[in-house]
């Protein structure tokens, strides 16, 4: 690569942190980064709140899962926005998203292999308005059809403290990375053991089901037509483990309010249906039905109380609801000033009432210690005064409790309206499998649609669209076609990592020293690296296009092993 050239490369796109979890990218909207925005057809911007109310399942798809148990060594890496794990080509596992078990091996199957994990502190995705401490997200990348298209199984967890996850353990066994670029090698053991076992993200996923829904990813520049698959129950995690993760990502992320994306007002994403979901793994046929929906549902619904506490709850985790945006619209400002009000009053009647119980206490102790009639008959009539201001002080603090849940509900359901694409006035997205199905997994990246597409339904995706992100730099391709589907046993070679134009070269995950393996960005489509935010796609442009394909056509210079770290240099300047 010409000097020249790569001098050109670096002032276009400044080695500068792109972006950064601040404002918990209020910011990207506000800068238009990417597709982030949501404008027109990119509207499905994730994350969304899931709603545990109204869940209806869906039989017309299930969920195939093979993720074998993976034995060795990951590097977790600090790229500055998260904890990452890229896996080894050597890893065949991931998902199919099909009718039938027979259609996870045609030549157009929705199937998904895995590549990359991340880690977010809170949650990304709400669950009946309430974030829980962590989530973790393994992304996909589809096999066949549009190459590109991708799927996210995450996983989110709830605090326990007599109950440490395994798979978290083996990841805080040696610490964590605290500097962007560190890497921590991360053991996972072989499987001669159950506790061997437990430390595998594979078993994070077993005998569960799905909420399901089309969205986009949660990090610039956030791509749409990304198929969700979250877990429908978390998983437990002790209260010392979320916190040395809650910790080190609020480091990682720049905010004290950790490294999620808040939730977008005008995502249009929802639609969420549930499936059930079929494991694959050691030739078993183990199925995880919808059955988990129900039981999760019931138990969350009973420990979080009524709906006015719930509201509360997510209200109090929730920190984007204890202030008013400019983004907000009219009636959600309305419904956080109007809960804000009446905290104060409820507030101000529980004060009211520590007084008016001081005072009677203090007046019975009083009488108590008095002998005389006279000052008795005076002290009881003080007594008898003093205990009808407390039955008014407890009145007075019904009532402002009241309109603290009052308050309360109104402000989630207005939140909730704008963060689901259903806009009813009760603000809880409709579920049903007839009216209020996802379109159709699989479909490309960019299409879209005005007619609603039924899971399961023969309606045809429409033609494909030109990518609306210009990617700079080499481009990854992965391993694709049926030879990498892990559904498929065969002798047939896959087709090798590539970066550029030159394949073969490329080695994923695994950990064999500091910078051995390349690591993937949030897309699979670029590198991860310390110059990467400067790789930032962008919508497309005429200079970018000239400038990647300017890149593209410089023969006779082979990327050097420094794009695993993401320099720009060559081995031939």
């Amino acid at each position: 690569m010409p000097r020249a050239l790569a001098q050109f490369v670096v002032a276009l796109f400044p080695l500068v942190a792109a972006w950064d979890y601040v404002d918990n990218g209020e910011s990207w909207v506000q800068n238009n980064l990417g597709l982030c925005a949501g404008d027109g057809e990119f509207s499905k911007q994730s994350p969304i709140d899931l709603s545990l109310e109204d869940l209806k399942p869906t039989s017309a798809r299930k969920l195939f899962l093979k993720y074998p148990h993976f034995s060795g060594s990951l590097n977790m890496y600090h790229n500055g926005h998260s904890l990452t794990m890229t896996l080894p080509e050597s890893y065949r596992g991931g998902v199919g998203f099909v009718a039938d078990e027979k259609d996870l091996q045609s030549e157009d199957a929705d199937v998904y292999r895995a590549w990359r994990m991340a880690l977010h502190s809170p949650s990304e995705h709400t669950v009946g308005g309430r974030r829980l401490p962590l989530e973790l997200q393994i992304t996909h990348q589809r096999l066949t059809g549009e190459h590109s298209a991708l799927a996210v199984v995450s996983v989110l967890f709830e605090e326990d403290p007599s109950a440490p996850s395994n798979f978290l353990t083996a990841l805080l066994e040696n610490g964590l990375p605290q500097e962007p670029w560190q890497e921590v090698e991360v053991a996972f053991p072989e499987t001669r053991s159950a506790s061997a076992r437990g430390k595998g993200f594979d078993q994070l996923l077993r005998n569960a089901s799905f909420f399901a829904y089309e969205g986009s990813l949660t990090t610039p520049p956030c791509e749409t037509g990304v198929h969700w698959f979250v877990r429908v129950k978390p998983q437990l995690a002790s209260t010392g483990q979320l916190e040395q993760l809650r910790s080190a990502l609020e480091r990682v992320g720049s905010s004290p309010n950790g490294n999620y994306r808040r939730q977008t007002a005008n995502t249009t994403a929802g639609n969420v249906v549930v499936v059930g979901s079929v494991d694959f793994v050691g030739g078993d046929r183990e199925e995880g039905t919808t059955a988990e929906t129900d039981t999760y549902s019931k138990e969350a619904l009973s420990v979080s109380g009524t709906s006015a506490a719930r509201a509360r709850e997510t209200i109090a985790t929730n920190a984007e609801l204890s202030k008013v945006l400019m983004t907000d619209s009219e009636e959600l400002k309305a419904a956080k000033s109007a809960y804000a009000n009446a905290i104060v009053s409820e507030n101000s009647a529980k004060a009211t009432k520590a007084e008016a119980t001081n005072a009677l206490d203090l007046l019975k102790a009083k009488m108590n210690d008095t002998s005389g009639s006279v000052m008795s008959v005076h002290l009881a009539a003080e007594v008898e005064a003093a205990e009808e201001a407390l039955a008014l002080a407890n009145t007075a603090l019904a009532g402002a409790t009241q309109e603290v849940d009052d308050a309360a509900n109104k402000l989630v359901k207005a939140w909730r309206k704008e963060h689901t694409s259903d806009k009813r006035e009760n603000g809880v997205a409709e579920l049903s499998s007839t009216t209020a199905t996802p379109t159709e997994f699989g479909s490309l990246k960019v299409a879209t649609t005005k007619k609603p597409f039924v899971v399961g339904s023969s309606i045809e995706a429409p033609a494909p669209q030109m990518d609306p992100l210009e990617y700079p730099g080499p481009e990854v391709v992965l391993p694709h076609g049926q030879a990498a589907n892990p559904f498929i046993e065969g002798s047939i070679a896959e087709t090798e990592v590539s970066i550029g134009h030159h394949e073969g070269q490329a080695t994923l995950g695994g950990f064999g020293g500091h910078g051995s393996s390349l690591r993937l960005a949030p897309n699979l489509r670029q590198l991860d690296g310390p110059t990467s935010d400067a790789y930032l796609p962008h919508r497309r442009k005429s200079l970018l296009q000239e400038t990647s394909k300017s890149m593209r056509s410089v023969k006779g210079h082979v990327w050097s092993q420094n794009l695993r770290h993401g320099l720009l240099t060559t081995d031939a300047d």
